[in-house]
């Protein structure tokens, strides 16, 4: 330890006794300070033990708490306009995991009780956060006159979410002209697999809840035969 300055006489004795006292602490030692991860039984910070420490939901609000900070967890799937299929079911199970689902399904509605709104909100502003980080810029400038997670949603699913023809028609042919050639079995069916979920997006849009179990079972023995039949 240094001093920027000479000590006066009548400070010898606070300055002695400052020392006493933190030379009384266990493990205090010569040299310069270090940073230490108090997550760490040796001090270390590691980038993979940080992120399973934030994850438990409790560590990370107990931050959020003591630094003033609102969580905005990201998502990170973005939306350009299209496939919106594919960026609905991802964004379903991670908004779904974050249990705020009923901000979008209409399951929790705006509260009446006063008390309770305030709350409501900053979840509501939550999602809508993710939303917007999640699409493209120029989707963004749709949303400005949607002030809620759920009105947000329901544009982007009544301008998105449609059976259009053209696209069915395409993906049928995709289907059908599909070909093993050059690629690996893995690589084949996974593009296969990317096609054929595309396509029943679409199909099963406007099929009925009773009857689509029927159609499923139509469509997996099908698919299968259109699988083995261009290997």
């Amino acid at each position: 330890m240094s001093f920027r300055r000479q000590v006066n006489d009548w400070e010898i004795t606070r300055v002695a006794n400052f020392l006493n006292t933190i030379g009384q602490f266990k493990g205090t030692q010569e040299g310069e300070d270090e940073l230490w991860w108090q997550s760490s039984d040796r001090g270390t910070f590691r980038v993979g033990k940080a992120y399973r420490w934030l994850n438990n939901l409790e560590n990370y609000m107990e931050i959020c708490q003591e630094h003033g900070v609102i969580s905005v967890w990201s998502f990170h799937v973005r939306f350009t306009g299209k496939k919106y299929s594919a960026w609905e079911f991802q964004f379903q199970i991670f908004v779904t995991g974050k249990e705020l689902w009923g901000h979008i399904d209409g399951s929790d509605p705006t509260p009446t009780d006063p008390t309770k709104l305030g709350q409501w909100k900053v979840k509501d502003a939550r999602v809508m956060t993710w939303i917007l980080g999640s699409i493209d810029p120029l989707i963004v400038l749709n949303l400005r006159p949607y002030k809620t997670a759920k009105a947000m949603w329901d544009y982007l699913r009544k301008v998105y979410n449609q059976d259009h023809s053209a696209r069915h028609f395409q993906l049928e042919h995709e289907i059908a002209m599909y070909s093993q050639g050059g690629l690996s079995v893995q690589d084949y069916f996974s593009r296969f697999q990317n096609l054929w979920a595309e396509f029943i997006d679409i199909v099963y849009a406007k099929i009925p809840y009773e009857s689509l179990s029927i159609i499923q079972g139509v469509h997996e023995q099908s698919k299968r035969d259109q699988f083995l039949m261009k290997l």
